[in-house]
């Protein structure tokens, strides 16, 4: 190839060659490029060949321009001297190469240097060029959406003349119109004529040369069909005189029985206007019927996507035209076709409704893993959260249901925490009422962490240690000790969400099991020469509960703070010398006994002076009697006075 280059380059400073040989070297130019080699040389002499007088050279020289230059690229300026000339020739073909190639390319400069005379060529004796130079400017209309109102009168002409060549390039421009524009209002004047147009095609009044097995220009009439369902609601006036059109064009296209492709087509388009438009249900109705066999046995994939997706659309204007097929529609989960499955699991996720919640998560919680697009599955994953959220059944439920979307989201972001945050929440609000909840959650959470920890998403594992951190004092010793013994099984996996072990940590620091084992001891030693301070510091406090076995443990009833939310205890709270940190006084019950030699006992009186280091008798504090504003149960009591010590630290 590169051989290649050298000769194209040593061909093309060559001079006087035939027209023959400048179209083959053009032909060999556009190959390399397009198997990644760069022909950069060769746009120059493109752009040259695009002035030659030789049609086939011309069109050659504007295809290697339009297929290889980038389209910001300043070389497409010299262009446009080139195209002028064209597009005012009296030649035919010289104006249609013009008017394909900015079909094509445009830029800026050649929208504003071009818009009149494209404008000019709207009203040409040829109906090649008419329909050619609308498609132009509907390519300029990308370029500057604001041209649109500028030239519509002068496309409109086109819908009003014989040529259907004409008619189906004012289409495509009204459709790129309708689509951008701010207010259709402006155009409901349209309305009327786009339906004499549909009717006009569908009563067979058009050249024979445009019928395709026995139905008149399909494509036009499809095409028409889709602008009038961008437009038919600016004018409600006419919403009877487009149902009786739709239910028109609906009779011609199955008055041939059995029904080909192309009637199929008509068919399914005239569903879809009908669904997107008012007071049509009439024709949904009849089109629903004709959209119900395309789901049957035995049809292609093809179909039965498109019956799939239009039953959809009518699910939205009335829900009974597919809950008759709701079981077979179903059914394509299990298809090998992955765009069929694709589109079933959408539609599944689009009709759930309170009475079928469960039955339809449970569905697609099971097909969800084999989808192999990532931006599919993520789109499924987050719609059928908010769906679990709006239809919720039983705590249980829903608890399974979210736990088992955070395993199938791999990657961590806003979402998955929002998610997570508001499990615990819920966990939180029933631990009271609701034991069930509890211990299925404890059951759940231990599988979690028992089984692959390390392939979990961490926003999974996480909610996982945080139930069992919480929730496992109130088991039995011997279930409790086994809870502790997983979450110590954890310390020698190194995830890689660091956050994950310092969830785990805060969770042991909750669950200790004395005696602690010289395994475990091992264990925190080694995370306390983790680089991130925070994992140390959360070693350093087990490493210090461990030397005070005898302390009371959570929930035991040992250890009664009254705490009030308002943290007025810590009115009392004053500092002392100068380096040696803060003294807090907390009022506790006469049979409180402080084990660390930084705390003691005076009266009902418990007296913590906190220096250097974090007093760890803390974390046993058991059910505190009250309620915070933040937070939730003992742990996070617990969370905001080591806040409070931290920053009392820090200052």
């Amino acid at each position: 190839m590169q051989e290649e280059l050298t000769l194209l380059k040593e061909d093309l400073r060559a001079t006087g060659a035939p027209p023959a040989s400048q179209a083959e070297l053009m032909i060999r130019i556009l190959y390399l490029q397009l198997l990644g080699f760069d022909a950069g040389f060769a746009y120059i002499a493109a752009i040259n060949l695009s002035q030659h007088v030789n049609h086939r050279v011309k069109r050659l020289g504007y295809l290697v321009c339009c297929s290889c230059i980038a389209h910001d690229s300043d070389l497409l300026t010299l262009l446009v001297c080139s195209l002028q000339r064209d597009l005012v020739s009296g030649d035919p073909l010289c104006v249609c190469a013009a008017l394909t190639a900015l079909t094509k390319v445009s830029t800026t400069t050649m929208v504003h240097a071009l818009l009149d005379t494209v404008v000019q060529l709207l009203r040409h004796s040829l109906a090649v060029v008419r329909s050619k130079a609308a498609i132009a400017l509907r390519r300029f209309m990308s370029v500057d959406i604001s041209l649109g109102a500028a030239v519509e009168p002068y496309v409109n002409k086109l819908l009003m003349g014989e040529d259907l060549t004409c008619l189906m390039a004012g289409l495509h421009f009204y459709e790129a119109l309708y689509r951008h524009t701010e207010s259709l209002q402006l155009y409901r004047h349209q309305v009327k004529p786009l339906t004499l147009i549909i009717r006009a095609l569908a009563t067979k009044h058009i050249p024979e040369g445009y019928f395709f097995y026995s139905v008149p220009a399909p494509w036009i009439q499809i095409q028409a069909l889709r602008v009038l369902s961008l437009l038919g609601d600016a004018d409600p006036s006419m919403c009877i005189q487009t149902a009786n059109v739709l239910l028109d064009v609906l009779r011609r296209a199955t008055a041939q029985q059995p029904l080909n492709n192309i009637s199929q087509a008509v068919i399914y388009q005239v569903h879809l206007t009908a669904a997107a438009l008012k007071n049509c249900e009439m024709v949904l109705t009849r089109s629903s019927e004709y959209l119900s066999e395309f789901i049957g046995r035995g049809n292609t994939n093809n179909l039965i996507y498109a019956g799939v997706v239009g039953l959809m659309k009518s699910y939205q204007v009335e829900p009974s035209f597919i809950l008759s097929h709701q079981l077979r529609v179903i059914d394509f989960l299990e298809d090998q076709d992955s765009t069929l499955r694709n589109g079933t699991l959408r539609v599944l996720v689009g009709i759930t409704r309170a009475n079928n919640v469960e039955a339809i998560a449970y569905k697609v919680l099971a097909v969800i893993p084999r989808v192999q697009e990532q931006q599919v599955r993520l789109e499924l994953v987050e719609k059928l959260a908010v769906i679990t959220e709006r239809y919720a059944g039983s705590a249980l439920w829903r608890f399974d249901v979210n736990m088992q979307l955070l395993g199938l989201y791999e990657k961590r972001n806003d979402w998955t925490n929002s998610l997570a945050t508001s499990i615990m929440k819920e966990l939180n609000a029933r631990k009271d009422s609701d034991v069930d909840v509890i211990q299925h959650a404890l059951a759940v959470s231990k599988e979690i962490v028992a089984v692959n920890a390390e392939d979990r998403p961490s926003d999974l594992l996480k909610v996982a240690i945080w139930t069992i951190g919480e929730f496992a004092s109130t088991q039995e010793a011997e279930e409790s000790a086994e809870l502790f013994r997983k979450l110590s099984d954890l310390l020698s996996i190194s995830f890689s969400d660091g956050t994950v072990t310092l969830w785990l940590l805060t969770a042991l620091q909750k669950t200790l099991l004395f005696p602690l084992s010289p395994h475990f001891k091992a264990q925190i030693s080694d995370c306390a020469s983790s680089k991130d301070p925070e994992i140390q510091q959360r070693c350093y406090e087990i490493a210090r509960l461990s030397q005070f076995p005898e302390a009371p443990r959570l929930g035991t009833g040992n250890l009664d703070f009254t705490f009030s939310p308002d943290f007025s205890f810590l009115e009392t709270s004053h500092p002392v010398s100068k380096g040696k940190g803060l003294r807090m006084v907390c009022k506790a019950s006469p049979t409180a006994v402080a084990t660390d030699s930084k705390g003691k006992t005076a009266g009902k009186e418990l007296v913590f002076t906190y220096g250097k280091s974090i007093l760890p008798q803390l974390a046993y504090v058991p059910q505190i009697q009250g309620r915070a504003t933040q937070g939730t149960g003992s742990s996070s009591l617990l969370g905001q006075l080591w806040g409070l010590f931290r920053t009392a630290h820090s200052a």
